[in-house]
């Protein structure tokens, strides 16, 4: 596989993941606690918060298999870089799960919610959101085991056969919905497993576009640039109709796993890299940064809202919703720099970073 050299195009990845990081903590609170109650623009434009997980998913791609060449330390390579990964994700996990547990104790639980709960944490994820921290190891890993058994050709054939699968249980879910025993069949799955977003519906797919890209000659990334960036934004184009098409004309639930999704994430990621920002503290503070918000926003969005409802971090959500999106964002961004800073001083903090 070929690797690039430099690290002067990743410095734009950094702005965009850190940038996208807040579009995704100010499309939560506006679809969970501000719809109908805040500027129909501002609505609308939230909703480009759909482009955020694979993008994320796909750099994760990109900058694993670049560094791997074909040798015997690539599997340990790839056995570090998940091993970081569910150490994040075991330490958020911690956090919010003392939320949860705070908060049946403070409200009461049910038998069912609780053997309920404990079931989604095993076959999802614990906590909303941080499902992306278990995704993104079980496409790293999906994506590694097929393309060095099959080749590269076979596992993006797989990956788009999964992703098929996968938009039949969320964006496309329509079309079985009423085909039984298929509808039957999607409702045992979602009670199981939650979602069909995760990572092998969604975190695979997208890992594998990721390796596509990895073996991209870095030239082309310049050099194409304007060309990306034109093919980026007609696939953006064709993912925001389709999305229209799926809620107007099929009352689709949500149009979070869309097909043009895929190649819109392939040009993205493919633009992004042909813009030249050099790598530097500054950029790897935002990659931090970005990991971080995306993190911890559900402790202002959901954890202590649902255990302190009359405080103010309840009020925060229902009262005016532009103040209350913005303190969110900074509640936000307040909180992932002060982790970052801690993580420099204490050990105990880099699990969180």
């Amino acid at each position: 596989m070929r690797t690039v050299r430099s690290k002067e195009q990743y410095g734009f990845i950094d702005i965009m993941k850190f940038l996208l990081s807040l579009l995704i903590v100010a499309a939560h609170f506006i679809s969970e606690n501000a719809a109908g109650r805040i500027n129909r623009i501002v609505d609308y434009a939230s909703s480009f918060y759909v482009i955020v997980v694979p993008f994320f998913f796909v750099c994760s791609g990109f900058l694993l298999f670049r560094k791997l060449n074909g040798g015997e330390d690539d599997w340990g390579k790839v056995k570090a870089y998940c091993k970081k990964i569910l150490i994040l994700y075991a330490g958020w996990s911690f956090v919010y799960v003392l939320f949860k547990i705070a908060t049946w104790l403070r409200f009461g639980v049910t038998a069912g919610e609780v053997f309920h709960y404990l079931l989604n944490a095993v076959t999802y994820s614990t906590y909303k959101t941080i499902w992306f921290l278990p995704a993104t190891v079980i496409g790293v890993l999906l994506t590694y085991w097929f393309n060095k058994r099959l080749g590269r050709r076979a596992t993006c054939l797989v990956a788009g056969a999964f992703y098929l699968i996968g938009c039949l249980g969320t964006s496309y879910c329509f079309l079985v919905q009423d085909t039984a025993p298929l509808n039957r069949i999607l409702e045992i799955y979602n009670y199981i497993f939650s979602s069909s977003r995760n990572g092998f519906f969604n975190g695979f797919p997208f890992v594998v576009i990721g390796l596509l890209i990895a073996g991209s000659e870095p030239e082309k990334f310049k050099a194409q640039r304007n060309r990306n960036f034109l093919f980026t934004a007609l696939f953006a184009a064709a993912f925001v109709t389709e999305a229209f098409v799926i809620k107007i004309r099929f009352h689709a639930v949500n149009a979070n796993t869309l097909l043009f999704l895929i190649p819109f994430s392939y040009f993205f990621v493919m633009w992004c890299l042909g813009v030249s920002v050099r790598a530097g503290k500054t950029t790897l503070w935002l990659r931090k940064m970005s990991t971080d918000i995306f993190l911890c926003q559900r402790v202002f969005l959901s954890a202590l809202p649902g255990l302190l409802p009359g405080s103010v971090f309840g009020t925060m959500l229902t009262g005016n919703p532009y103040i209350g999106l913005l303190a969110v964002l900074f509640l936000s961004i307040v909180t992932a720099a002060a982790l970052i800073a801690l993580s420099g001083r204490n050990k105990w903090f880099s699990q969180f970073c």
